[in-house]
C-alpha cells in the first residue's frame, strides 16, 4: 500500500503537481492526520506505507512459524486451533496457503468486479488482520488443555471451563482479525456495496476449501 504521502510525492515526480504545491498539501494532511487510537486500531491502512507493508508482512509470516511450534495449527485463513507440533513442511504449507493463495484469490476476485489493485496492497491487509489472529492463538497455546483431553471430555458430555474461558478471551482477537481484514481488503481494492461483500465472502469461502483439500493431501 502506499501512504498518502507517497501519493503526492508520485505525483510530484510525475509533475502532475508542482512542488510547491506538493508542501502545501502534505503540510495539509500532517494537520488532518491525527487518527484517534481506535481508527489506528480498526482501520490503520490508508496510513500504510509499502515499507510499513513489508514490515507488518514479515511480522505476521514471522509469527505465524514461531507459534507454530507451540503446536498452533492456521490450516485456513480462519482456522486456528491447538494440536501436535507440525512438521516444517506443513508449516511452510499453511503459510502459503494462508498468505499466497489467499491473496492469489482476493486480487484475482477483485479484478472480476473491475478493481484495480495491486497483489502487494492485498497481501499487506491479509497480514496485517492476521496478527490479531495470531494473538489469539497464544492463550490457547500457553494455557489451554490437551487436546485428546478436551475431546474425551466432550465426548462424555462434559465442558471444560477452561476452553469456554478461552473461548471468549479469543472471540474480540477473532472479531479485530475479521474487521481489518474486511477494511484493509476494501482499501485495497477500491471495492464498495455489494461487489465489495460479494468479492469478500468469496474469497473466504473459497480459499477455506482450498485450504482444507490441499492440507488433507500433504
Amino acid at each position: 500500500m502506499r501512504s498518502p504521502y507517497e501519493r503526492v510525492a508520485s505525483l510530484v515526480e510525475q509533475g502532475r503537481v508542482s512542488a510547491n504545491d506538493g508542501r502545501i498539501l502534505l503540510d495539509a494532511m500532517k494537520a488532518e492526520r491525527r487518527k484517534p487510537l481506535y481508527r489506528w486500531l480498526f482501520d490503520p491502512f490508508d496510513d500504510l506505507s509499502m515499507t510499513h507493508g513489508s514490515v507488518a508482512i514479515g511480522i505476521a509470516v514471522l509469527l505465524q512459524m514461531v507459534t507454530s511450534r507451540f503446536g498452533i495449527r492456521y490450516d485456513g485463513p480462519l482456522d486456528l486451533h491447538v494440536g501436535s507440533t507440525p512438521g516444517w513442511t506443513t508449516t511452510v504449507a499453511e503459510i502459503v496457503l494462508d498468505f499466497g493463495l489467499v491473496n492469489l484469490l482476493a486480487w484475482g476476485t477483485a479484478r472480476l468486479f473491475t478493481a484495480r489493485s495491486r497483489p502487494f496492497d492485498v497481501l499487506v491487509a491479509i497480514a496485517v488482520a492476521r496478527i490479531p489472529l495470531i494473538l489469539a492463538s497464544l492463550p490457547l497455546g500457553w494455557f489451554g488443555p490437551d487436546p485428546e483431553t478436551v475431546e474425551r471430555q466432550v465426548l462424555a458430555g462434559e465442558l471444560p471451563w477452561t476452553v469456554v474461558v478461552l473461548g471468549l478471551l479469543t472471540l474480540p482477537l477473532m472479531g479485530w482479525h475479521l474487521v481489518l481484514w474486511f477494511r484493509g481488503y476494501r482499501t485495497a481494492t477500491g471495492l464498495a456495496g455489494a461487489p465489495l461483500w460479494g468479492a469478500f465472502l468469496s474469497t473466504l469461502v473459497i480459499s477455506e476449501l482450498l485450504a482444507e483439500i490441499v492440507l488433507a493431501n500433504l
